[in-house]
């Protein structure tokens, strides 16, 4: 597994910006509803804006984001989100093992701690994110989990 080193310790965000973020955060989650959908933008606001570098906590918040996109049942959340996500880009199976893969990742580092993303999963789990997040915020009734069952079954 390839590690790195930390970026940076110096936070970009602070008090005179404070205000910019706000109002940025309120455009972004204001007119949505979902509490879910809510978390995830906030997440990735979060990420990027107070500059965090622990790769296991940025590369976790992605896979959380698409949770929050691809799941909002309590069971078999791995498999569902890994076959929503593939259906939805329609990828093929190593795709499906890779979300899997990313999940099972993120389980450890927020169960243990211990990090096992690599650079290259923070850039690939960054990418999808971001445009995964762009779709949403386009056609939001695509991530309904209905309309992505429903997919499934076509």
């Amino acid at each position: 597994m390839q590690s790195y080193a930390k970026k940076s310790d110096k936070i970009i965000f602070n008090l005179e910006n404070l205000e910019s973020f706000k109002k940025t955060f309120e455009l972004c989650i204001g007119n949505i509803i979902d509490k879910k959908k809510k978390h995830m933008l906030a997440s990735l606001i979060n990420v990027t804006c107070l500059q965090t570098f622990n790769p296991g906590l940025i590369c976790s918040t992605y896979v959380t984001i698409l949770e929050s996109l691809f799941a909002n049942e309590n069971t078999e959340i791995t498999y569902r989100i890994a076959l929503r996500l593939t259906k939805y880009l329609k990828k093929d199976h190593d795709f499906f093992k890779r979300i899997k893969v990313f999940y099972q990742k993120r389980s450890t580092y927020y169960h243990t701690g211990e990090i096992k993303f690599s650079y290259d999963d923070e850039k690939y789990l960054s990418a999808l994110s971001r445009q995964l997040i762009i779709d949403f915020l386009q056609n939001p009734g695509n991530f309904d989990t209905v309309n992505l069952d429903t997919l499934l079954l076509s």
